[in-house]
């Protein structure tokens, strides 16, 4: 029975991945509707129900839970007075916050952590049949379009009218998807575009690889409906995704195939080379394709853009990480040191500026500051690993070549999406493995 009932609260987390700033519970942080759910899961582990470990799910228990809680301990011990006073002198009161108190600001993100690794191992273990497999990705897809009408119909509001969207509109209590921000850019129930663009860069795989569980006239419905949405993130990381495809389906086509995928390279490319300098768009297109990109790799002298910020805070996350190599400050403790070796830029114009909750914006470098080589070790084994069976399996099973793409493809956002506590980063690599293990039960069996 308890079996049963984790898997289907493991169901429902991937089903509601698109919630992630509405509904929410504030407890400290935003508490969202698939951690909440993540916590049953947790309940059901101590109350006597046993999740299966099998060995992949070895890196999954040390990245998510062992090294989070080691690190959390070694960062709380090394956390020096002269390090609280510098960041309290940048940001007076903010230590005497509920957020930002010491133990606070560490121990959530460690829960978090946490969460995310018994969300992962929960959906990974999922003992899928064809019918349950195939009804939970056509809801997924159904529940997704839902999420992008109401997030067209928001930025439509925005921009148009300049009035919120019905998210927007409910207390703060209840969703934490931020005000009029983006206008015309679409973020879903995220908190901005380059969160809701890797959930639905998913969602556009899953569209594709299992299109034929779909009516065509139902298929062509919510893929327009998703690809629009999907477009108008305007984000950086369509750069990511469309390497993403053509790389692996490259690989994994025959030679005529092959052909076909240049063709449409280089047409892409044409297209977006004429737009750039033929229409009133080209500066926005630059933007996004090219310069913001840029910006993001580039040592800054200026936060006037986003790219440039996260590049900046980029940088301080890894002068963290140089001093402390091994397991770096702990979950969560790399706001405290942000103030710290600030001055290590030369930055002479600044648009956007340190906050208190102000962190390396890049997953690859706050994982580095907070949890050291030995947890950026571990991230980069799931995703290798991870890649590799979806992709080799691709090669037999189409529908594994979703993952292979998608595992990608989340590898690329995570240049600019953090922390890596975020279980929304984690759901569809999960469900890639269960859907890995229920196809090689499947193959076993028929021989």
């Amino acid at each position: 029975m308890k079996n049963n009932r984790c898997h289907q609260l493991a169901i429902m987390i991937i089903l509601l991945s698109g919630f992630q700033q509405f509904p929410v519970f504030r407890v400290g942080g935003s508490l969202n509707i698939y951690e909440l759910l993540t916590i049953f899961i947790v309940f059901l582990f101590f109350v006597g129900f046993k999740l299966t470990i099998k060995k992949y799910d070895y890196l999954v228990l040390m990245f998510f839970i062992i090294l989070p809680i080691l690190s959390f301990f070694l960062g709380i011990l090394r956390l020096s007075e002269h390090t609280l006073e510098v960041y309290n002198s940048w940001f007076p009161g903010a230590l005497k916050t509920f957020r930002y108190s010491i133990y606070i600001a560490t121990t959530i993100p460690t829960i978090y952590y946490i969460l995310c690794g018994f969300s992962f191992i929960a959906i990974s273990n999922i003992k899928w049949d064809v019918i349950g497999l195939y009804r939970t990705i056509r809801w997924l897809i159904f529940i997704s379009t839902i999420i992008a009408v109401i997030t067209l119909i928001t930025s439509f509001l925005n921009v148009f009218l300049s009035i919120k969207g019905p998210v927007q509109a409910l207390p703060s209590f209840l969703q934490h998807v931020g005000d009029i921000d983006y206008g015309v850019r679409t973020s879903g129930f995220s908190q901005e575009p380059s969160f809701y663009v890797l959930y639905q860069g998913w969602i556009i795989l899953f569209i594709y690889f299992y299109r034929k569980i779909f009516s065509r006239y139902m298929l062509l419905w919510i893929s327009v409906i998703n690809l629009i949405s999907f477009i108008l993130t305007m984000s950086s990381a369509i750069v990511s995704f469309l390497i993403s495809c053509f790389f692996v389906c490259f690989l994994l086509s025959k030679t005529k195939g092959k052909l076909k995928i240049v063709f449409l390279i280089t047409s892409v490319s044409l297209i977006l080379f004429y737009l750039m300098f033929n229409s009133s768009y080209g500066n926005m297109i630059s933007y996004i394709f090219f310069y913001k990109v840029e910006h993001l790799f580039s040592n800054p002298t200026n936060t006037l853009d986003s790219g440039s910020f996260r590049a900046y805070t980029n940088i301080i996350g890894l002068h963290i990480f140089y001093k402390f190599f091994l397991f770096g400050v702990g979950p969560g403790s790399s706001i405290f040191y942000m103030p710290l070796y600030e001055g290590v830029m030369n930055i002479k114009t600044y648009g956007e500026t340190l906050a208190s909750g102000s962190f390396p914006q890049s997953t690859f470098v706050s994982v580095l500051a907070e949890l050291g080589i030995f947890g950026f070790s571990m991230m980069i084994a799931i995703f290798f690993s991870s890649f590799y069976k979806f992709f080799k399996f691709g090669r037999q099973f189409e529908i594994m070549r979703c993952f292979a793409v998608g595992t990608l493809f989340t590898f690329g956002c995570l240049v600019s999406v953090a922390p890596a506590y975020s279980m929304f980063i984690w759901i569809f690599i999960a469900f890639g493995h269960s859907v890995y293990r229920y196809l090689r039960r499947s193959e076993y069996a028929s021989r």
